[in-house]
């Protein structure tokens, strides 16, 4: 017979829809203090619905305090239905759904600034925090795209890139690029895992939970709390987002979401970049045109190093990524030139032989 969790588990496809799901459920069940899963079967229907209505008081405690947005509720509480569905535990979610609170509209939903991101840099010193800084800023992904992300997921690009698929095997799978800048970070973590005892194979993961450096322990991969932390503590330490006195969102730069408008304000902004591309870059479906339009890895690789400069968070490097972009267009007019004066040779001798074929006839 199938565990009441299992069958839960069994009715979500994409994993990472699973991986934030487990944990909306695991709050709640904390919440309940039940022995395990399959003993909510044996709870008759109005105290699972009593025990809800007191979790949704909980969660209006908390908006009060500031620690999470009425908007959240739904977010939190859906999983929690799904549950209870799948296990054919009959509740009245009407019921539970007049008990939230009324939504507001999002507000504060400013980008990180170039100097937001090279603050957060400059006050980290562990590698894996860096790696946070520069991916969300490569990439514009959400948060939930990087758990579970494998080394052997990775693949090299040119330039000192790397690309990966965010939501692999997934309906939302689209590919995704690494500037130079995250790159170099990565490769500082991962020797200095080895360095440390672990051995770094296709399997491993990414970013790992914090460990003994003085023992080898068994690798975990980060989890999505441990990510959240780590994000917040990193915002904390650079001081750059500002509290919001009334009700509604607590900041006016959402922690993940500031990262995911400073990528795609980058490449709005570079007019040589194609729009429809950008969108593509984005994982959004763009519309109609966004079903007919799909881009190859080279054609979205091709627009997005245009974009590395503007993506790239240090004075140094950004500089460095500005010569090099310089020297490749110097080195295109010097190569355009060459071209042009190879066929000026070409059509001159052309006109030579011309005029030297009707001489001869005179």
């Amino acid at each position: 017979m199938l565990k009441a969790l299992e069958i839960f588990k069994g009715s979500i496809r994409a994993q990472k829809t699973l991986e934030v799901y487990m944990i909306r459920l695991e709050e709640f069940h904390k919440f309940t203090k039940i022995k395990d899963y399959d003993s909510y079967l044996n709870l008759d229907n109005k105290t699972i619905e009593n025990m809800m209505m007191e979790y949704v008081i909980l969660l209006k405690n908390k908006i009060e305090k500031g620690i999470i947005t009425p908007n959240a509720i739904a977010q939190r509480i859906a999983p929690i239905e799904l549950f209870m569905s799948q296990n054919d535990i009959m509740i009245n979610t009407k019921k539970i759904h007049r008990m939230y609170p009324r939504k507001i509209k999002t507000k504060g939903e400013l980008p990180y600034t170039l100097e937001d991101l090279q603050s957060m840099l400059s006050t980290s010193t562990k590698l894996r925090d860096k790696i946070l800084i520069t991916f969300f800023a490569s990439t514009g992904a959400r948060p939930e795209s990087l758990i579970g992300l494998k080394f052997g997921d990775l693949k090299e690009m040119d330039m000192g890139c790397m690309t990966l698929k965010i939501y692999e095997n997934d309906i939302e799978e689209y590919p995704c690029f690494l500037t130079p800048e995250c790159v170099r970070y990565l490769e500082k973590y991962f020797k200095q895992r080895k360095f440390h005892g672990e051995m770094i194979t296709s399997e491993s993961p990414v970013l790992r939970m914090a460990y003994n450096k003085r023992k080898v322990e068994s690798v975990k991969p980060m989890s999505y709390y441990a990510l959240k932390a780590s994000m917040y503590d990193i915002i904390q330490r650079a001081k750059i987002r500002n509290k919001f006195s009334d009700s509604g969102k607590r900041h006016d730069k959402a922690m993940f979401g500031a990262f995911r408008k400073f990528f795609e304000t980058a490449l709005n902004n570079n007019k040589e970049i194609n729009p429809n591309v950008t969108e593509k870059l984005m994982g959004h479906r763009n519309d109609l045109r966004g079903v007919y339009y799909n881009p190859d890895i080279d054609v979205r690789f091709e627009n997005f190093k245009k974009a590395i400069p503007d993506l790239t968070i240090s004075e140094v490097l950004r500089l460095e990524e500005q010569n090099k972009r310089k020297d490749d267009r110097i080195q295109k007019l010097e190569t355009d030139k060459d071209r042009r004066i190879d066929e000026l040779e070409k059509n001159f001798a052309s006109v030579r032989r011309l005029l030297e074929q009707a001489d001869s006839k005179v």
